[in-house]
């Protein structure tokens, strides 16, 4: 920066005792902003710690939590009530019509023109896939 008019030696003496209060001036403004900033760094890292162990001491004078206690007014407790148990039972729905024996099945299955089914292996017997209808039919 050119000045349009020179400095007289007056000006240029007070210009030269300004500049060092100016520089210090400039850095003292410079070092409150970087604590500034140091500072609210730090809280915001340290604030939920600390809040954390607030609420743990907080919490720590506190007695332990029932967890029965309030559901003791909502619900009760029930450990060999029948009619209870009764309704829980699985019902199995067995037909007689359903249970053939072997000479029965392949009679059944030559009767409605189906391939014999039956397939032993050791101590099982199978039923195979292709004496099977792929959907249940209303036939019996």
């Amino acid at each position: 920066m050119v000045p349009e008019h020179e400095l007289g030696p007056v000006g240029q003496a007070r210009m030269a005792a300004l500049l060092p209060d100016l520089l210090a001036t400039l850095r003292r403004r410079r070092r409150r902003a970087q604590v500034r900033r140091a500072v609210v760094v730090a809280v915001v890292a340290l604030l939920p710690g600390v809040a954390w162990l607030a609420a743990a001491r907080a919490l720590a004078g506190l007695p332990p939590v029932d967890p029965i206690g309030p559901l003791a007014s909502v619900a009760t407790m029930v450990h060999d009530d029948p009619s209870i148990l009764a309704r829980c039972e699985v019902r199995d729905i067995a037909r007689a019509e359903w249970w053939l024996s072997d000479a029965a099945l392949q009679e059944t299955l030559r009767a409605v023109d189906r391939p014999d089914g039956l397939v032993r292996t050791a101590d099982r017997v199978f039923v195979a896939a292709a004496a099977i209808d792929p959907f249940p039919s209303t036939a019996p």
